[in-house]
């Protein structure tokens, strides 16, 4: 389960009114003008029954960032601009799928980013076709074609697989890539439409404060 993570600290001022009365919102930080999530209310105590009690409330907030099972810095979709169109770019790409046995497997791959998915192509006698078809969680690293070290890992799921009829979206691939429709003919290929559960950024789309 995804918990926080930590970021920047707005303080937001809440005054008691009367009774047992909503508080109303005194003032909120500019440097933090969204709306307040859902059960930041909790742990202020019986101060609340107290006539004229001001309160001091402080929000987490960064770039809707969380933070995974094994406590690494993750950031929910949608992706800032910056990402989308490094990830419009024919770059270098893997992608890892899962054995039946819970093993990773990952992959040289072409992908196309599409409309806040992304589509991968499969021959058909590849194994990762047989992996999603049996597990649809996969992840996808993208590198950057002009500075490998910024790349954005992607983790989701295979939400929509089916054949590619006519090679239609391999060859839409095959000329981002190459400039040119995709050469073999004679094999069936499948599509596999990701969609997006969280991702990370590193190098110039860092998307958090881990240090490194």
């Amino acid at each position: 389960m995804a918990r926080p993570a930590a970021g920047r600290a707005t303080v937001v001022r809440f005054t008691r009114v009367a009774g047992n009365a909503e508080p109303s919102l005194e003032h909120r930080s500019p440097a933090d003008p969204a709306p307040l999530p859902p059960g930041e209310r909790r742990g202020l105590g019986s101060e609340w029954n107290s006539p004229g009690w001001t309160v001091m409330l402080v929000i987490v907030h960064m770039n809707a960032a969380t933070r995974d099972d094994g406590g690494c810095p993750v950031s929910k979709p949608p992706l800032p601009e910056e990402a989308v169109a490094m990830l419009a770019k024919a770059n270098p790409a893997v992608v890892t799928t899962l054995r039946p046995d819970g093993r990773p497997v990952s992959t040289a791959t072409w992908y196309l980013w599409e409309n806040g998915r992304v589509l991968v192509t499969m021959d058909e006698g590849r194994k990762r076709l047989e992996h999603v078809r049996n597990d649809p969680r996969v992840s996808l690293t993208v590198l950057d074609g002009g500075n490998w070290y910024t790349h954005i890992s992607i983790v989701g799921r295979v939400t929509e697989l089916r054949e590619d009829e006519g090679l239609a979206d391999t060859d839409r691939l095959s000329q981002h890539y190459l400039g040119k429709p995709y050469a073999q003919r004679d094999r069936r290929r499948f599509n596999a439409w990701i969609e997006i559960d969280r991702w990370h950024g590193w190098g110039s789309l860092k998307d958090t404060d881990q240090p490194g």
